[in-house]
């Protein structure tokens, strides 16, 4: 997934919920590719040794974040190639320069194939820099490219509170609390947001329901004990976002 992310960087996520299953027609093909490519690698060592180097670079520094030993709710993030990615574009770039310097037009040809990728990674950059202007875009970018994202479902709905949107950031915790029941914070940013609206009744419902998975909550059951005195329905606390 890292190395067809490099390759053709679209559905970029600030946050990828973590899977516990994966299809096997995913981890087969990409087994068969890290297999060739490291196979090929292997067998080329004597010419190419910056290939080699640079794979083993590149495989070395990745092992520890493939998912193998879990950091955190995600089960990847984009951040994690930095390191690695200097390995891989040794083999690249060393590579290319040793094959191109034997062609005839070899040095144009290079400049091109160094060029027309630079510009074409650069307009992608261009393209995807607005989702980093604000938290409800950032979140918005996640929920859209990726599915059962309810940590970034409840980012979403946390940037859309200090926007003042509350009736948006209801739907969004709602789907949180649909695709994981047992996300305490879903429950209490819901209470919460209901309300801040006024709606005292339908937060009332949501305690009840978030009573029966956390029957012993302590945030739980002050909200819900909140809710009971009219004086003190506007006693809250904004929703807190979740990492």
């Amino acid at each position: 997934m890292y190395l067809w992310k490099t390759i053709w960087p679209f559905g970029l996520s600030v946050l990828y919920p973590l899977r516990f299953e994966v299809p096997w027609w995913e981890t087969v093909p990409a087994a068969g590719i890290l297999v060739t490519i490291s196979a090929f690698v292997l067998l080329r060592a004597s010419k190419h040794p910056y290939a080699f180097m640079g794979w083993l670079w590149y495989l070395g520094t990745l092992v520890p974040v493939i998912g193998i030993v879990q950091f955190g709710s995600h089960s990847m993030a984009d951040r994690y190639t930095y390191i690695p990615h200097i390995g891989l574009f040794i083999a690249i770039c060393w590579t290319a320069r040793s094959v191109f310097d034997r062609l005839a037009w070899g040095r144009t040809m290079l400049q091109l194939a160094t060029i027309l990728p630079l510009f074409l990674y650069s307009v992608r950059t261009w393209h995807h820099l607005p989702a980093w202007r604000d938290g409800e875009s950032l979140f918005s970018q996640a929920v859209a490219v990726t599915k059962s994202n309810f940590i970034a479902h409840n980012n979403l709905a946390a940037a859309l509170v200090q926007k003042g949107k509350l009736r948006e950031a209801q739907k969004q915790l709602q789907t949180v609390i649909r695709i994981r029941p047992e996300y305490d914070r879903g429950w209490l940013n819901l209470i919460r947001v209901l309300i801040r609206q006024g709606r005292s009744d339908e937060a009332s419902l949501v305690c009840s329901q978030g009573k029966v998975h956390f029957p012993n909550h302590p945030t739980i059951s002050r909200l819900c004990d909140m809710i009971a005195p009219p004086k003190m329905r506007t006693t809250v606390i904004a929703p807190s976002n979740s990492q």
